[in-house]
C-alpha cells in the first residue's frame, strides 16, 4: 500500500468515528468491546500513516503522538457516552423489572399522618410510594375515603388488610392545639392508627419530616409508646429522592419477608 492510499484510509477512518459511534451507542454494552477493537484499528492505522510518511524523523514521532492522543481522547468520549447511555438503560431497566416483582407480590401500605401537620409532606410520599407499589396498595384518607362513607370504619378496613403502615411525624405531630394535646385524646386517629398497627403487629415505619424529631416519652400514651423504639427515617428536603429510596428499600426488605 503506497503512502498516499494510507493516509486516505487513516483520515477516512477518523471522518468516520462519528457515524460509527452513533451505531455503537445503539448497540450499548455489545458497542463498548467493539469500541476496544475498534480504538486497536485507529492506532494501527496511524502508525501504519506516521511510518510510511514520516520515518523514523522527529517530526514523524511527533505527528504519531498528536494522533494518537486526538484517537484515545475522541474515543474516550465516546466510550463515556456509552457507558452513561448503559448505566442509565440498566438503572431504569432494573427498576421496572423490580416494580413489576412487586406488582406480582405487593404490600399493602396505610399513610398514618396529621394533616395539620404534614399535609404536603404526605402527599409527596404518596406520589411516591404510589409510583414504586402500586396506587391501589397505598391508603390515604383523602385519596380513598369518599363522600358519604364512615371515616372510622373505612380506617379499619384499611388497616385489618395493611402489612405495614408509615407514620409521618412533623414538627406539631402530638397536635398541641388549644393547650392540648391531641395524641393524649382516645379518640384521636393518629393514636387510634398507630395502636390497631401496634395490636395487629403490623410493621411499622415512623418517617421524620420538616426536621422534625421524635416527641419525649411522656407525652405519648404507654399504649403506642414502643412506637419510639423504632428507628426512624429522616425525608430531608436536600436529599428527598435519597431519602425516599432508603423508606421504599425498608419497605421492600418486610415485602420480601411476607413472600
Amino acid at each position: 500500500m503506497t503512502p498516499k492510499i494510507r493516509i486516505i484510509c487513516a483520515f477516512a477512518t477518523y471522518i468516520g468515528i462519528i457515524p460509527i459511534s452513533s451505531i455503537i451507542l445503539s448497540l450499548v454494552e455489545p458497542g463498548l468491546t467493539f469500541l476496544r477493537a475498534f480504538e486497536f484499528c485507529v492506532e494501527t492505522s496511524t502508525f501504519s500513516v506516521t511510518g510510511a510518511v514520516f520515518p523514523l524523523t522527529p517530526l514523524g514521532k511527533t505527528v504519531t503522538i498528536v494522533l494518537r492522543f486526538a484517537t484515545l481522547g475522541t474515543l474516550s468520549v465516546i466510550g463515556y457516552s456509552a457507558l452513561q447511555h448503559s448505566l442509565f438503560q440498566r438503572v431504569d431497566r432494573i427498576a421496572k423489572e423490580q416494580i413489576k416483582n412487586i406488582r406480582k407480590k405487593p404490600i399493602n401500605l396505610f399513610l398514618s399522618y396529621r394533616r395539620s401537620d404534614t399535609s404536603g409532606y404526605s402527599g409527596r410520599i404518596y406520589d411516591r410510594l404510589s409510583s414504586f407499589f402500586g396506587s391501589e396498595h397505598v391508603f390515604m384518607d383523602l385519596d380513598k375515603i369518599v363522600g358519604g362513607e364512615n371515616f372510622q370504619t373505612t380506617i379499619n378496613k384499611y388497616l385489618d388488610s395493611c402489612d405495614a403502615i408509615v407514620v409521618i411525624i412533623g414538627k406539631n405531630w402530638i397536635g398541641n392545639l388549644n393547650n392540648e394535646v391531641r395524641i393524649q385524646k382516645k379518640n384521636d386517629f393518629v393514636r387510634y392508627e398507630i395502636a390497631k398497627a401496634i395490636e395487629k403487629r403490623i410493621s411499622i415505619f415512623p418517617v421524620l419530616v420538616n426536621s422534625a424529631q421524635l416527641p419525649p416519652v411522656e407525652n405519648i400514651p404507654p399504649e403506642i409508646s414502643s412506637l419510639l423504639n423504632l428507628q426512624a427515617i429522616e425525608l430531608t428536603d436536600s436529599r428527598w429522592n435519597y431519602d425516599v429510596q432508603k423508606l421504599i428499600d425498608a419497605i421492600e426488605n418486610v415485602r420480601k419477608r411476607l413472600i
